[in-house]
């Protein structure tokens, strides 16, 4: 096994990160914000909630389960 020592860790530079990437970063963003892709529903869900009392009830279902339980785990794919 090798390992590596600090003196050959080089940090990565954001800017030069950025830079190499700017186009993809660009075309990700915008297909983000337009809708392009129907698996982004929840980048604006929160503009688009139209259930006004949806907050009070999470913030009730939130309140209950904690009352019910000690640990929680949420499990999912994304």
């Amino acid at each position: 096994m090798k390992y590596i020592e600090y003196e050959q860790f080089v940090p990565l530079r954001l800017e030069s990160f950025y830079d190499t990437y700017r186009d993809e970063i660009g075309e990700i963003h915008h297909k983000l914000h337009s809708n392009q892709n129907p698996m982004t529903g929840w980048v604006d869900f929160s503009k688009r909630v139209v259930d006004t009392d949806l907050i009070e009830r999470i913030k009730a279902t939130a309140e209950k389960i904690n009352g019910e339980s000690s640990a929680m785990v949420v499990v999912g794919i994304g």
